[in-house]
């Protein structure tokens, strides 16, 4: 590969290719708290469409690039392959989506059934994406079918809430654990506004405010019916919408169909490549007032939703959405 070094990306390869970092226009890389990334939108010049020509780029071509910010104050480096979905091209840049392999792979619809009865979230996991390392803390066990035309990213999906629980990829590795567990650790860091005792000087900062739409969504009684026990119903939500689910489930997983993450704000800090979705982080927001009053309306802990790692030139910002646990 390219052994030129950018801000943030390290080494690009297309289609078996090296190419020179130093075509980068713009590289925004982000991973999720849900199986909807890691994906990256890529710009990078081509005047004389020598990529596309010459490289064979298409959609499905292989993409491999190396990051980290090696030169600021990250010590994170890594290396992922992407697959292109979309290039389209103007005035000389191509504009390059593409999902991470991985991801790529579980969203792609089964062409036969698999069928996962009493089996455990790491034993499904291991099934589904068998070159990734595994770290699963949640216990108990599911029946769970892939019928053909159903992503198995749905499955897991269906999965993470049955058990409360969040599914993600995140740099050769697969996540599956409990919501309240992540919730529960400690803050790694301090994210400091207009205050003197944050560890991260927060630059741009938004409250999301849209928590009405979330439970409109999300709070509702559900129910499902057992060969064996019969009709079984969720003990939360009697007064909202009845829903039956599909499957068999059991009372406490129907009670988990309403335990969702909550995106509280919106921010953006200086680059760290150590900052990845799960993650715990303390808030200290001091008002601009003319008694420098703290901001309670923002939690004092919350953990990364899903963070972009975005680079043009010399400049590379993260930004991140923070969220809480709403399990009301």
């Amino acid at each position: 590969m390219s052994q030129s070094s950018a801000i943030f990306a390290q080494s690009l390869m297309i289609n078996g290719h090296d190419v020179d970092v130093n075509r980068i226009v713009s590289l925004a890389y982000t991973e999720y708290l849900d199986l909807s990334g890691p994906v990256i939108v890529l710009e990078l010049r081509d005047e004389q469409s020598f990529i596309v020509d010459n490289y064979g780029l298409v959609d499905g071509t292989e993409i491999i690039i190396e990051m980290g910010d090696v030169h600021g104050v990250g010590d994170g480096l890594f290396k992922e392959t992407f697959i292109t979905m979309l290039y389209p091209t103007s005035n000389g840049v191509i504009k390059i989506e593409a999902f991470q392999q991985d991801c790529y792979n579980i969203k792609t619809p089964a062409a036969k059934a698999k069928l996962f009865n009493d089996k455990s979230p790491r034993e499904i996991l291991s099934a589904l994406l068998p070159d990734l390392k595994i770290q699963s803390s949640v216990t108990g066990k599911g029946v769970y079918h892939l019928n053909p035309g159903k992503t198995p990213s749905r499955l897991l999906r269906d999965m993470a809430r049955d058990f409360a629980a969040a599914c993600w990829i995140c740099r050769g590795t697969v996540y599956f654990k409990a919501l309240s567990e992540i919730a529960s650790l400690p803050p790694s860091l301090t994210l400091g506004l207009n205050s003197k005792n944050g560890d991260v000087d927060i630059q741009r900062f938004n409250k999301i405010n849209n928590s009405a739409l979330y439970k409109r969504v999300a709070h509702k009684h559900f129910s499902s019916w057992d060969t064996v026990l019969g009709h079984q119903q969720s003990t939360a939500f009697k007064d909202k919408q009845h829903v039956i689910v599909a499957y068999p489930v059991t009372p406490a997983q129907l009670a988990n169909q309403g335990v969702y993450v909550q995106p509280m704000l919106d921010i953006v800090i200086v680059g760290d490549s150590n900052f990845v979705p799960g993650l715990n982080v303390g808030l200290d927001i001091v008002k601009l007032s003319h008694d420098a009053e703290i901001d309670e309306s923002v939690p004092a802990k919350l953990f990364i939703q899903s963070v972009t790692h975005y680079a043009q030139g010399m400049k590379y910002n993260n930004r991140m959405m923070l969220g809480v646990i709403d399990n009301e």
